[in-house]
């Protein structure tokens, strides 16, 4: 077996993309590589002016890494769009000492195989005895005085869904947290999720709203009946009377003055990333994505056939962009038919598992039933109209297994707590 064969471009460009995403603390977890730890002449060269910039105080990025390739003649000239090439190759930086071990391991082999073909034995020893290891160690030090900064209200505020019941059952959307919102269609997780960012703007958070499914126009006549109370069907059949435009003007005049964004075409889990590492910058708190089945990636035959494969990979993505944003990002899921088949018609935590790793990745999970849509009445004989049930199926951080109620109110277009 020939040295190219122990080679991986894709790690070596993850390697230099997640350096150019996050920055100097991302080259700190992989600053043990070496230029020659590249087989790649481009990836070299690249490699050798970030650890140039590393020792001033330049910035890491594609500007700074290009120009210091042109200042050294001698080193090898890459194209204008590797650099974009290898930032493109990751979602998320937070992968980056994966790929250090990958592009470590191939360098390892390489000279182990030139190693041996000049019979250097004492050379194989003791290269195999000196590699360092790529593993991230945390002090009880360091973890004694996060803790110390856990009840710093300051620094430790939640993200509130609007409701009192599902306040409390949840204690709000935290940091890094991946929520999904599991329901079958036309159940009104959409109209729960864009509420929900409503409300988060009017408390003053910075919130971006991903709408797969719903355009730009759908978004705004909905905004327009949660705020003004305006029913859609006037807008769309053009029953707009002179009462109803001060309730658009106020509506607009609210919404101007607002921190959110809306993404609403063709949207991959890659557009996400790019747009929230932009949008962090100014501040960001919560991202909701509505909903994950209709992301690009998910009907993209280039990835594969297995919609259980690339719903895991949106899933997988999401949880580290959460992670690497410290932030809440909500998504809303559809659940597996097999609700459908049962008796009882309330969906539990299984009827994630046809849907990639949502199960498993998701920090909370919260499934929304309605029962009108099955009887008239419940069990207790007490009538189903508008009443939307939120099982709180999931939570790694307390106690879960307790349902909340929320009651849609056709007259005002939105959902209310029933206690209020």
């Amino acid at each position: 077996m020939g040295i190219t064969e122990y080679t991986n471009q894709e790690a070596e460009e993850a390697v230099i993309g997640s350096v150019l995403i996050g920055g100097r603390e991302t080259y700190k977890q992989v600053e043990y590589l070496s230029i020659d730890d590249f087989a790649n002449p481009e990836n070299m060269s690249v490699w050798q002016a970030i650890k140039s910039l590393a020792l001033t105080c330049s910035a890491l990025d594609q500007i700074t890494i290009a120009g210091e390739i042109d200042r050294h003649k001698t080193w090898f000239k890459i194209s204008p769009s590797h650099l974009s090439s290898c930032v493109q190759q990751v979602p998320t930086h937070l992968d980056a000492p994966d790929f250090a071990r990958i592009v470590k391991e191939c360098s390892i082999h390489r000279r182990a195989v030139s190693l041996a073909h000049e019979a250097d034995y004492e050379g194989l020893a003791k290269l195999f005895k000196e590699q360092p290891t790529t593993s991230r160690v945390i002090t009880t030090t360091d973890m004694a005085n996060d803790i110390l900064e856990l009840p710093n209200l300051e620094t430790y505020t939640p993200v509130m869904y609007g409701w009192d019941c599902l306040d409390d059952m949840t204690t709000g959307m935290h940091p890094s947290e991946l929520i999904i919102v599991g329901a079958r269609p036309s159940v009104g997780k959409s109209e729960l999720m864009l509420q929900t960012w409503y409300h988060a703007l009017q408390c003053e958070h910075s919130a971006l709203f991903v709408s797969a499914e719903m355009s730009r126009m759908m978004i705004e006549e909905r905004l327009l009946a949660i705020s003004g109370g305006l029913s859609v069907r006037k807008l769309r059949t053009h029953s707009v009377q002179d009462s109803d435009i001060g309730k658009i003007a106020d509506v607009s005049g609210s919404l101007s003055v607002l921190n959110g964004y809306l993404m609403d075409t063709d949207i991959s889990i890659r557009d996400i990333s790019a747009v929230a590492r932009k949008l962090i910058n100014n501040k960001l708190d919560i991202i909701f994505v509505d909903y994950i089945q209709h992301l690009k990636d998910c009907y993209d035959n280039k990835k594969g056939d297995n919609l259980i494969q690339k719903v895991g990979y949106v899933s997988y993505a999401l949880k580290d962009l959460a992670k690497e944003l410290n932030i809440p990002i909500v998504a809303a899921s559809q659940l597996s038919r097999n609700v459908e088949g049962r008796e009882n018609k309330r969906p539990i935590l299984s009827d994630l598992r046809e849907s990639g790793n949502l199960e498993q990745d998701a920090d909370v999970v919260l499934l929304l039933h309605r029962p009108e849509k099955y009887s008239l009445r419940d069990e207790n004989g007490r009538s189903t109209k508008g009443i939307l049930e939120i099982a709180h199926a999931k939570n790694r951080q307390i106690d879960s297994g307790q349902v909340a109620e929320l009651y849609y109110s056709t007259e005002l277009r939105r959902y209310l707590d029933p206690n209020k």
